[in-house]
């Protein structure tokens, strides 16, 4: 441990990264290379209509158009996704699917029914009967494609299906973006990393409303950086439409990225951006960062994430998301009122602010939207179309207990829409973050049992016992935590700090060590050390971090192995 902490001084500057599972296609990937060809429509949308259709007034929409797109590059191309901007539009639409070149064709997933309607429906478990606005992805193999002009169209089907979508199958596309991958190894592309924040930091205490983010980036050939968007997986409201949580928070329109942390002002090499964060709602789990960084000819490359991050705000916003939401949440004369709730357990009387969230399609038609029984507007968003929307609200409005949205319309055309996850209520307290919470970041240097890890088994809340556990370090060994309240400095050197200048090649110290707990691990190489966190309020938010270093003579010169790096935050719940 000495050896350790009187020689780190010799280490150098290094980025940390978190390694997460694979995601959703339409989701972004570490160090992925691609190229996007967005396809908009003539109007405002198009629709494919179902081939078997037997409500007259389909007819008139058939046959389905076959749409172009000109895709210049292939060479080097991996694979293609195909992200479709798609509404619900007519409920009980069965079998969507897309073909390219009039190849075979090819499914369009459908929401995963622990999603929609999860537990909130109406009793019904097929996701077609909810109305939702949705971005889904298919893989399609570059064979499909050609370089040059491309054919695509879309089919559905109302067989399998009910309600109107078994008589007039129907559903509505945007933009289409057609992301073509390539080798990376290959193809000269832009490069870059996320330099701010650091992996396992606390945001949003000074200024919440300007929360910085910073990239550098460059090309590996000559090539111009001329765009860098930054994106994040924290919880907000789901504008994906999915009702997945946990995904990272963007969408496009009409190929154009919305409602992300930001496109970033370009200066040199350097890329930053400010997040508002005033009205994103506290987060019960750590959340991820990443820049994607485009050149001049649309080549886009995809930093390393930032993971460990978490908001620590002189104030609280909580995201209340529906209790109950209605089936075919179409409010129009046949069904003039609909409604939906939540439940509050929260004490609202401490409240400073309220605000509503929410995707509709068609609200210029909505007669009436309230809110336990207060109107809060008549009509929203647009005629015909989609619009994302936030209404602020009369903070004595919401209850604790449960609260009614209430929508109304005995128009006889097409009525509101209210797309998945529902209308929700967004509620903004006086009273600081104190959500106890822990996050890993970083991946540890091998030892003779592997890649020792920390972990915490449950959260530091006041007055309750919190764990902090070793795995995968040598059997029967020495062990130490290293604790402290940095993990940007360690007196006057820069954290993260790699180790290889004094024999630890491929490990780093990730937080500075004010303090060591030593401890043995067992046969299995596992350790664990225990306390009980004081029921001193002052302690509330105060954030530290921790680090395993294990005693392992037959790895390095050093003779000692590090885990990855966990924050801890202290919280009263």
């Amino acid at each position: 441990m000495q050896l350790l902490r009187g020689t780190i001084a010799l280490g150098l500057l290094v980025a940390s990264t978190s390694v997460l599972p694979s995601l959703p296609a339409q989701d972004m990937l570490p160090g992925e290379v691609f190229r996007e060809y967005v396809w908009k429509p003539n109007g405002a949308w198009a629709r494919c209509t179902g081939e078997d259709a037997t409500m007259s007034g389909a007819f008139a929409f058939l046959p389905n158009p076959v749409n172009y797109v000109n895709i210049l590059d292939l060479q080097d191309a991996t694979h293609v996704d195909v992200i479709i901007e798609k509404l619900m539009s007519h409920v009980g639409t069965n079998n969507p699917r897309v073909r390219v070149n009039y190849n075979n064709w090819f499914s369009i997933p459908e929401p995963d029914t622990k999603n929609i309607p999860g537990q909130v429906g109406e009793g019904n478990l097929n996701p077609y009967w909810y109305l939702s606005m949705r971005y889904p992805a298919v893989r399609i193999p570059v064979g499909h494609f050609k370089t040059g002009t491309n054919s695509f169209e879309f089919k559905c089907d109302g067989k399998g299906g009910q309600d109107l979508g078994a008589v007039w199958p129907q559903f509505i596309y945007y933009g289409v973006t057609f992301r073509v991958y390539y080798n990376a190894s290959k193809k000269a592309h832009p490069v870059g990393a996320v330099i701010s924040p650091r992996p396992g930091t606390s945001l949003g205490r000074v200024s919440p409303e300007k929360i910085p983010f910073e990239a550098v980036y460059g090309h590996t050939s000559n090539g111009t950086v001329t765009r860098v968007d930054f994106i994040g997986n924290y919880n907000d409201f789901n504008y994906r439409g999915g009702g997945r949580y946990g995904n990272f928070k963007f969408r496009y329109e009409f190929g154009e990225l919305k409602n992300h942390i930001g496109k970033a002002q370009l200066n040199g090499k350097t890329a930053t951006a400010a997040w508002d964060a005033t009205w994103i709602p506290q987060q019960e789990y750590p959340f991820t960062v990443f820049a994607r960084i485009t050149d001049s000819t649309g080549l886009s490359f995809i930093t390393p994430y930032v993971g460990g991050l978490e908001l620590r705000r002189a104030f609280t916003v909580r995201r209340y998301q529906q209790n109950f939401i209605p089936k075919k949440w179409q409010t129009r004369y046949h069904s003039p009122n609909h409604y939906a709730t939540t439940v509050i357990s929260d004490d609202v009387s401490k409240a400073t602010a309220a605000r509503l969230y929410m995707a509709t399609w068609n609200g210029y038609e909505a007669e009436g939207m309230n809110l336990n029984g207060n109107q809060f507007r008549y009509n929203i968003g647009f005629n015909h179309n989609l619009s994302y929307d936030y209404v602020d609200v009369n903070k004595d409005w919401v209850r604790t207990g449960t609260n009614t949205i209430h929508t109304h319309s005995t128009t006889i055309h097409h009525g509101l829409e209210v797309q998945w996850p529902g209308i929700e209520i967004f509620v903004r307290y006086g009273y600081p973050e104190t959500y106890a919470s822990t996050a890993s970041y970083g991946v540890g240097c091998k030892g003779a049992n592997g890649f020792p890890t920390i972990s915490a088994p449950s959260r530091p809340i006041l007055g309750q016992a919190f764990s902090v556990d070793l795995a995968g370090g040598r059997a029967n060994s020495p062990v130490g935590l290293l604790g402290g309240l940095s993990n940007t400095k360690y007196g006057l050197l820069d954290l993260p700090l790699p180790l290889a200048t004094i024999g630890a090649a491929g490990c780093t110290l990730f937080n500075s060590a004010d303090f060591v707990t030593p401890a043995v691990s067992d046969g299995s190489g596992a350790a664990r050390i225990s306390v009980r966190v004081p029921t001193d309020r002052q302690l509330l938010g105060i954030t530290f971090y921790n680090q395993w270093v294990v005693k392992d003579a037959s790895m390095n010169r050093l003779g000692a192995i590090l885990s990855n790096g966990l924050r801890v935050s202290i919280g009263d719940y």
